[in-house]
């Protein structure tokens, strides 16, 4: 063979080789870039999925805590209403028929199970029931000795008994005070 067919030759082996080389890498970048593709639709479907469940998690934590703002409205609102009807009950009883609310303060100085002491009513329940309230308490076949005190309270109504350091408050508020634990269920059933 001549040397020239011999370069042909050569030439011919080195261009069918980098064309082999060329197609094997064409082939591998081929399955790279299939394989990277798969790889990289997997991160983005997991990416995707976990941002819904993130999302998902965010929208439960806000509807929970908006659900607690409801709650504490509603809350407040009964919490509200309660304390109004109390109030309107205080006003009622402090403004009830003049002998039926007599009977109502007797009934209750009774139920203190004091004898004695200076009784401390509000301005308007002094001037207009003092005198009888002293006198059906300390009627004659009673060993009662109540007396008027010369100081007022500033409730609505009801009364104080002080005896030295001891007083005992039954003002209107604060017996309705007393019982706001024991009728709030009852209020709020009548009211809700």
């Amino acid at each position: 063979m001549s040397l020239e067919k011999i370069s042909e030759k050569i030439l011919k082996d080195a261009y069918d080789y980098s064309e082999n080389l060329k197609q094997e890498a064409y082939k591998e970048s081929e399955k790279i870039k299939v394989d990277w593709g798969k790889r990289a639709s997997q991160i983005v479907k997991k990416i995707h999925n976990q941002t819904f469940v993130e999302a998902d998690e965010i929208r439960k934590r806000k509807l929970s805590v908006a659900n607690l703002e409801i709650r504490k409205m509603n809350l407040s609102v009964k919490q509200d209403a309660v304390n109004m009807a109390l109030n309107k009950a205080v006003e009622k009883i402090a403004n009830m028929d003049r002998e039926r609310y007599l009977e109502f303060l007797v009934s209750n100085v009774r139920k203190t199970q004091f004898n004695s002491g200076e009784i401390v009513l509000n301005a308007k329940d002094k001037e207009e029931l003092g005198g009888a309230l002293l006198k059906a308490l300390n009627k004659k076949d009673s060993d009662a000795e109540f007396v008027l005190s010369d100081k007022n309270h500033s409730d609505v109504g009801g009364f104080i008994i002080s005896m030295g350091q001891l007083e005992i408050n039954s003002t209107i508020s604060t017996m309705v005070r007393g019982i706001k634990e024991t009728v709030t269920p009852e209020i709020v059933s009548i009211l809700f």
